[in-house]
């Protein structure tokens, strides 16, 4: 018995091992094995906070999250996963939609078009109970790039000294 088990582990492991080459956008071209955590999200919620504070560009909240979590208005309902929260800077949009285009972190708070804040950008990890494993901060960003498509998100972050490559393709939730 113990010999079959053996056997059905050593067939399934290329395809646990290969896992983080799995993609939904059959032209990809990213080559996933240079990343230490691959992730592909399966929500996406943004809430669009306008230009009032940052002249020049739109301000957005964004979250990938690993799994579909409920908000409500006491707050969120988290399920157990990895949710990557982003606070990022657009040209100034006509519908407050999240366009198009490529994202850098930046440290100078500097709200500028195109950039992600990072003194507030960060990966919060929550346990099966919905309890924090991160403090309700997370871990910050020390680099990252966030390229958005439409009804497709790539985020490339170091984090801890790991690289995470997160990808989402669907349809983006938006908060009024």
């Amino acid at each position: 018995m113990k010999t079959k088990n053996l056997f059905y582990l050593l067939l399934a492991l290329p395809l646990i091992l290969s896992s983080c080459n799995k993609t939904n956008d059959e032209e990809s071209t990213t080559n996933t094995e240079n990343y230490d955590v691959c992730l592909e999200a399966k929500y996406l919620v943004a809430e669009y906070w306008g230009s009032e504070y940052t002249p020049g560009a739109d301000n957005f909240s964004v979250i990938i999250a690993e799994n579909v979590f409920m908000m409500d208005i006491g707050g969120a309902s988290l399920s157990e996963g990895s949710y990557y929260c982003l606070d990022i800077y657009t040209p100034i949009t006509a519908n407050g939609k999240l366009p198009a285009g490529t994202y850098t972190l930046d440290m100078t708070e500097s709200y500028a078009a195109g950039t992600i804040d990072g003194t507030i950008s960060s990966l919060i990890k929550v346990d099966a109970n919905g309890n924090f494993i991160t403090d309700d901060e997370g871990i910050p960003f020390s680099e990252a790039t966030l390229v958005i498509t439409e009804n497709h998100v790539e985020l490339t972050a170091v984090i801890d000294n790991e690289t995470h490559y997160v990808t989402f393709f669907g349809e983006f939730e938006y908060i009024d």
